[in-house]
């Protein structure tokens, strides 16, 4: 639910099915979407603004995120990476 002031996640491909609603782990071999409310999320993601993290899976090799936002939101749905 997105309309709340947390992010979620979009499973495209999880071959165990272990990563569920109240358990959301992601191993080797997943394969998710991660999804922001850059309005509510985080008091706000403005625009133009840095943005940086890491995801760090159960199992298999971490992952960096990195983007700036873009300089006007004009579509609800914003593709960053």
């Amino acid at each position: 639910n997105l309309t709340s002031t947390t992010y979620g996640i979009m499973v495209v491909r999880d071959f165990d099915s272990s990563c569920t609603m109240s358990s959301p782990t992601i191993n080797d071999d997943d394969l998710v979407v991660l999804l922001i409310n850059a309005t509510k999320c985080f008091s706000g993601i403005s625009t133009r603004t840095d943005v940086s993290g890491s995801i760090v899976p159960e199992y298999g090799i971490n992952g960096v995120i990195s983007f700036t936002t873009p300089s006007v939101y004009v579509d609800p749905i914003v593709e960053l990476q």
